[in-house]
C-alpha cells in the first residue's frame, strides 16, 4: 500500500525542475509527485474569473502525464491499494486516470459503517435530543456482516428502532427472537409513505439517492449515509444530511501505521490512513475490537450545510 502526496518542500529552482520534468520519486512507501500546475491566465469579465478552455486542457494533459508516471511506479511495486493526499483527492483528472487503471483509492467507505456506533453517539450528543424522544431507522437492503453486527448492537442499546429493507422476511426470525427472548420490539418495514415520516435519525447503510428520495422523510431528520453520497431533493427537508467524516485516534495507532511521518499525517485524512491498514477480510467483531483498542472516534461529520 502506497501514499501519494505532492512534494512541496522544494526551493523555487528545484520546484521548477520537478514540475518541468513531471518528476515522481519513491521514498519507502510514499510517492512524492511534482506540484500540480495551477490555472493561470485568468481573465476578469463582469467581476468573474474566466479561464480559457485551452489552459484547462493543457493542465489536464500535464496532470495525466504525472498520473501515468505514478501508475508505472506502482505497477513495478505490484500495488493496487493507494492513499491520496487531501489535495490530490480533489483532482478529478488525476483520480479518474488511476481509477481507469484499476487502482483502489482508499476513501473511508469501508471504515465508516464500522464506525456507525460512534457516528450515532456523536450525532445524538450534537443534536441534543432526549433518549425518550428520538427514533432511529436503519436502512439496508444488503444485510451483510457489518450491517448485521450493527443491527444486533443497536437494538439492544436503543429503543424505538425501525429497520427499513426490502428483505423483511430475512429479519423476521431476528425480530421474533428478540421479542421472545429479550422482550425487545423491533419494527421491520418497507413502507415508503410511513416508515421514515417520524424518524429523527436515519442510518443509511446502502440506499442509493434515487431510492431514498422515494420515501417520505421527516423534515428535520438527521441522515447519516455510510456508503453512498446522497442528496435529498425534498423541498421541505430542513434536516442534516451527512455524507462524509473525519476521525481521531490515539497517537500510538498512527505511529504503528506510518512511523508518525508528520508530513503524511498533515497531508492526508486520518480516516484514509487508518482504513488503509485494516484487514478487510476480518470479521465484524475483530474489526470492532481493533477500533475500540485504538480509541478511534469521530472528529467531525460533514453535512449538507456545514461541518458538525
Amino acid at each position: 500500500m502506497y501514499y501519494i502526496i505532492e512534494n512541496n518542500s522544494l526551493s523555487k529552482y528545484r520546484k521548477f525542475l520537478v514540475q518541468a520534468f513531471n518528476k515522481v520519486t519513491l521514498e519507502k512507501n510514499i510517492i512524492k509527485i511534482a506540484p500540480l500546475p495551477e490555472l493561470k491566465n485568468k481573465i476578469i469579465k463582469d467581476n468573474h474569473f474566466i479561464i480559457k478552455e485551452n489552459d484547462i486542457e493543457k493542465r489536464k494533459r500535464k496532470i495525466t502525464k504525472i498520473a501515468k508516471k505514478v501508475t508505472k511506479l506502482l505497477s513495478k511495486a505490484n500495488s493496487k491499494k493507494i492513499v491520496l493526499s487531501k489535495k490530490l483527492k480533489k483532482e478529478k483528472t488525476f483520480k479518474n486516470y488511476l481509477y481507469s487503471q484499476n487502482f483502489n483509492i482508499i476513501n473511508g467507505n469501508f471504515l465508516f459503517p464500522l464506525l456507525a456506533p460512534e457516528a450515532l453517539e456523536y450525532i445524538i450528543k450534537k443534536i441534543k435530543i432526549k433518549d425518550e424522544n428520538f427514533k432511529i431507522a436503519i436502512l439496508a437492503n444488503n444485510i451483510n456482516e457489518v450491517v448485521w453486527g450493527n443491527i444486533n448492537k443497536f437494538v439492544r442499546e436503543y429503543k424505538n428502532i425501525t429497520i427499513v429493507t426490502r428483505h423483511a422476511l430475512r429479519l423476521r426470525k431476528l425480530q421474533k427472537k428478540l421479542y421472545e427472548e429479550e422482550g425487545i420490539v423491533v419494527a421491520v418495514t418497507n413502507n415508503k409513505r410511513k416508515s421514515l415520516s417520524k424518524i429523527n435519525i436515519i442510518l443509511n447503510f446502502d440506499f442509493p439517492e434515487e431510492l431514498l428520495n422515494k420515501y417520505s422523510i421527516y423534515e428535520n431528520a438527521n441522515i447519516i449515509n455510510f456508503s453512498n453520497n446522497v442528496k435529498i431533493y425534498k423541498k421541505r427537508f430542513n434536516g442534516v444530511n451527512i455524507n462524509d467524516y473525519e476521525i481521531k485516534c490515539k497517537n500510538e495507532s498512527l505511529e504503528n501505521i506510518v512511523e508518525f511521518n508528520k508530513e503524511l499525517i498533515d497531508k492526508n485524512y486520518v480516516k484514509d490512513v487508518y482504513e488503509a491498514q485494516l484487514y478487510e477480510r476480518q470479521n465484524f467483531n475483530k474489526l470492532r475490537e481493533k477500533i475500540l483498542k485504538d480509541e478511534v472516534n469521530i472528529k467531525y461529520l460533514i453535512g449538507n450545510k456545514t461541518r458538525i
